[in-house]
């Protein structure tokens, strides 16, 4: 054998190393990268499942708050008043008296039963998210504060479980706030759908917001929090004297979030 056919095997030899040393290496490298890739997602995961649970936390809070203002300003307000009615009551007095106790203690009782739907995740999801919120426009319709209306543009509206209890309380929030804080005359929740997303309006006619209520408000901020926490984001278009616009935009890619 001559010279250069040993230096040709000693290249060859040498280039089999390196090609298998640069294999192994790019191995270990590709397993790496993806031991990282899903320790992010893992993190990323778990930071999604904080955020939904301290919006949940919230949001127990926020419900309890409101089952409480209910029951102070409004049932109780109406029992204190049946009482009353008893109390006066006479012989001259007893039939007008009583036909008037028992118009409060039905009205207490109706009050009792939409706050009870009203709060029930498993009447949210029995009903289906368009119908809960159209119900909740119609106890509003009936109690003559606003003129409330439901638009739909979304014939291919699915959302798990979680999300329509999630919209569905953002949805409620927004209307609540508008009831209180708007002084408008009309309200209007609105479901669009894109190839993308899916958007939530609650538009109110009302006096419209400055900027610094926006950013201070506790209530949007959390609203802000509970979207993102979900994959999604909050929106706010506001005009002074014109009205308020409530955006709750989900993307597609979260309908299924368990």
């Amino acid at each position: 054998m001559t010279f250069e056919f040993y230096i040709a095997i000693i290249a060859a030899s040498g280039l089999f190393v390196f090609l298998a040393l640069f294999i192994v290496a790019f191995v270990w490298r590709y397993n790496q990268q993806q031991k990282y890739f899903e320790a992010e997602k893992v993190h990323l995961e778990l930071s999604l499942q904080k955020e939904a649970t301290l919006a949940q936390l919230e949001m127990s809070e926020q419900l309890l708050m409101k089952i409480s203002q209910e029951i102070h300003d409004n049932i109780g307000a109406s029992l204190t008043l049946a009482k009353m009615q008893l109390a006066l009551m006479d012989a001259s007095t007893y039939q007008l008296k009583a036909d008037r106790t028992m118009e409060i203690l039905t009205r207490s009782i109706e009050d009792l039963r939409n706050l009870s739907k009203s709060i029930n995740g498993n009447y949210i999801l029995e009903q289906g998210l368009e119908k809960a919120i159209q119900r909740e426009l119609e106890i509003i319709n009936s109690s003559g504060a606003m003129l409330a209306r439901f638009v739909s543009h979304a014939d291919d509206l699915r959302l798990s479980n979680e999300l329509e209890i999630v919209i569905f309380r953002a949805i409620q929030e927004s209307m609540n706030n508008a009831l209180k804080h708007s002084e408008g005359t009309e309200i209007e929740v609105q479901v669009v759908s894109t190839a993308a997303d899916w958007t939530f309006k609650v538009i109110d006619n009302g006096r419209g917001m400055h900027l610094e209520q926006i950013t201070k408000s506790v209530g949007l901020n959390s609203l802000k929090a509970r979207m993102q926490a979900t994959g999604g984001r909050l929106e706010i278009l506001t005009e002074l004297n014109v009205g308020t616009e409530v955006h709750c935009i989900l993307p597609k890619t979260r309908s299924v979030m368990s």
